[in-house]
């Protein structure tokens, strides 16, 4: 931090402003949100994130609680535990709670049947029930059969889920 001091003390001019600098600062540091937050405009109830469309509801919320994580990060150097990042509750039937990339543990995307009936439920579509018993995952001590898969369309390409009944996210295998 100090040498952090001592470099702005040295690099700054004369004629700069020292608050109209903490003030340009601060503003790159701030973001306001847009009460608008579809990206699809013929569809304004569905908000398109990076890795899947989450109910234009939800949307909000997903944005300030990854802002107020950074903000958090960046002020206290602290990385909090993965639960703190869960938005609400385990996962139910009745909110989508999106996808999260998985760099390969699983080596299939997988995803748990509550929330591929969420999914299911928000956006259309249905658990394919022919696959049953196509995979096993094992997770920590227990493991799982697949009760079917779930195909969801995706701007690159369509991608499949095998849905399990376990208590974890969407994993979105890369």
């Amino acid at each position: 931090m100090n040498a952090y001091i001592q470099e702005k003390d040295m690099s700054q001019s004369e004629d700069e402003n020292p608050e109209q600098e903490i003030i340009n600062e601060v503003d790159a540091l701030t973001m306001e949100i847009d009460k608008n937050l579809s990206s699809d405009l013929s569809n304004p109830d569905i908000f398109d994130n990076y890795t899947c469309p989450v109910p234009a509801k939800n949307g909000k919320l997903h944005i300030q609680n990854l802002a107020d994580n950074s903000l958090s990060h960046l002020l206290t150097r602290s990385i909090p535990q993965s639960e703190n990042f869960i938005i609400s509750g385990r996962y139910s039937t009745k909110i989508f709670h999106g996808i999260m990339l998985d760099t390969g543990a699983a080596k299939i995307s997988t995803a748990v049947h509550k929330q591929a009936q969420a999914y299911t439920s928000e956006f259309g579509g249905d658990i394919d029930t022919p696959t049953i018993g196509s995979l096993t995952a094992h997770f920590g001590i227990g493991k799982s059969s697949s009760l079917g898969t779930l195909e969801i369309n995706f701007p690159i390409e369509d991608l499949i889920f095998h849905v399990i009944d376990a208590e974890t996210p969407f994993l979105l295998c890369l």
